[in-house]
């Protein structure tokens, strides 16, 4: 009997579905495997790429502060990985009433968008500005206002300038800065307070702007080195009682006004012997009765 042999292929591997056998996570790689149907000796192995983070949405810590941004946290929704950042633009107005250094000095918040100038962060320097406008938190606030006494007793400042936006030098503000030699006024000032540059001895001369309406009682009291004087404003009212007394180098006063209703008592007291204060032509009479008898029988008002 005859026999007749063939050669039959090979089956190949028959595998199933790709089963998890180590899960991936954010960070670290996974692994597959799957297994022949006809050989559970017949094992494949695949890895699986880690997942990354699946970080959520960003959400404030919180902890934002006037002029200091916050952090805000986005969370990984897979595990308990986190990221932080600076949230920009979250810092805080400042409250009405609060008080902020920002560079060289301090503002205390009066109004939803002004300030006023609170004094010197640094009580020894030799000059300050007190700023039209002033960054707060990303924000721009006016400056508005001084504070009285702000500068009062300063020994070291000698040059001050006033922004624009400032009306008022208040009462006592800069009394007693002995060392003070120039002040700058922004144009947007209307009065000088009682006592304002009282025994500013080292100030040389002043400039008042066009705005000015009052001088206040001793504004410029015992500034003994003043020597000049010019408001060149239209609309000056009142010079207080005082206001000159003591500024024995005071040699000119020139007025631009034709509103002078009042000179104070004493208000030329202890000036220069024969000081001159020039005022329009067409208001020479009435002023040389307003300044007569002011604390000085010496004054001469000229046109």
């Amino acid at each position: 009997m005859s026999q007749r042999t063939e050669v039959i292929p090979a089956l190949g591997h028959s595998y199933g579905g790709w089963v998890t056998a180590k899960a991936a996570t954010c960070t670290a790689a996974g692994t597959q495997k799957r297994t022949c149907s006809r050989s559970s000796a017949h094992v494949e192995t695949r890895a699986v790429a880690a997942l990354g983070h699946n970080f959520g949405a960003w959400r404030s810590n919180g902890d934002a502060q006037v002029n200091v941004n916050g952090t805000e946290t986005a969370c990984c929704t897979r595990c308990t990985a986190s990221k932080t950042r600076e949230a920009a633009g979250s810092a805080l107005a400042p409250a009405k009433g609060q008080t902020v250094v920002v560079g060289s000095a301090s503002y205390k918040a009066t109004g939803a968008a002004t300030v006023t100038y609170a004094g010197p962060s640094n009580k020894k320097a030799a000059s300050a500005t007190v700023p039209a406008a002033v960054a707060i938190s990303g924000r721009t606030y006016k400056v508005t206002a001084i504070s009285p006494k702000a500068f009062a007793g300063n020994k070291y400042l000698k040059s001050v300038k006033i922004g624009a936006n400032v009306k008022t030098v208040p009462a006592s503000a800069f009394k007693g800065c002995t060392k003070l030699i120039s002040v700058s006024f922004g144009n947007g000032i209307t009065s000088l307070g009682k006592n304002a540059f009282y025994g500013c001895k080292a100030l040389k001369s002043v400039t008042l702007g066009t705005k000015v309406t009052t001088i206040g009682d001793g504004a410029f009291q015992n500034c003994a080195k003043l020597t000049k004087v010019t408001v060149k404003s239209t609309k000056l009212s009142k010079v207080g009682k005082n206001a000159f007394a003591g500024c024995k180098r005071l040699g000119t006063i020139t007025l631009k006004t034709t509103k002078l209703k009042s000179v104070g008592k004493n208000a030329f007291k202890g000036t220069k012997s024969k000081m001159t204060v020039k005022v329009p032509k067409k208001k020479l009479k009435a002023y040389q009765k307003l300044c007569k008898n002011k604390g000085s029988k010496t004054v001469r008002v000229k046109k």
